[in-house]
């Protein structure tokens, strides 16, 4: 790696992908796959995004097995990822459980899910590239966090715009607020007002 004439030491890498470079983002992609047959073995689906990895599994009220199910997933990929010289962060992983209101109070005892010795708590909204998504199946934390970034950009649009032109005012407005709006918004389409 290099800018200009100068070059940094090459340095031989035993395991993970160098940062920055071009094939970095495919070749974590390839580095990581084989937790996906850790997963399948468990019975687990899994979707990953980048260094971002999500399972998810169907629990009962009556059966719990889902829950140790998914523990024990976690410490066969936990061990993977130490053997690999990578590292689950326990502070940024985050569990939601999904439902209706009804069968989310039939879960009065669930409190968290066990990350290889860490307590994950369950947590009423989750963030997926960069969409909030409430445990009650809507889409309400959401919406509130586009409403508060908006309106937090036109604030701080109205505190320059003396010192802006028309054009520029409204070229500002549309890169930061419009693109917000614009983002996923596909995902609301045909939604109910609740």
């Amino acid at each position: 790696m290099g800018i200009g004439t100068a070059r940094s030491e090459p340095t031989f890498c035993t395991t993970g992908v160098p940062q920055g470079s071009v094939l970095g983002p495919l070749l974590f992609t390839v580095f990581t796959s084989p937790i996906n047959n850790i997963s399948k073995h468990f019975g687990i689906q899994l979707q990953q995004y980048a260094d971002d990895t999500q399972l998810h599994i169907a629990l009962s009220h009556t059966d719990l097995s889902g829950k140790l199910t998914l523990e024990e997933c976690f410490l066969s990929m936990y061990a993977w990822f130490c053997f690999k010289g990578l590292a689950i962060n326990p502070d940024k992983s985050e569990a939601i459980l999904f439902g209706s209101w009804q069968r989310l109070r039939a879960f009065p005892l669930l409190s968290s899910i066990d990350l290889a010795g860490t307590a994950i708590p369950l947590s009423n909204t989750v963030k997926t590239l960069r969409l909030g998504l409430g445990s009650k199946l809507t889409f309400r934390p959401q919406i509130t966090n586009l409403y508060k970034s908006c309106f937090h950009h036109i604030r701080a649009i109205r505190h320059i715009r003396s010192d802006l032109t028309k054009n520029m005012s409204q070229t500002i407005a549309c890169s930061l607020v419009s693109s917000r709006l614009d983002y996923a918004n596909s995902l609301f389409v045909d939604l109910s007002d609740l």
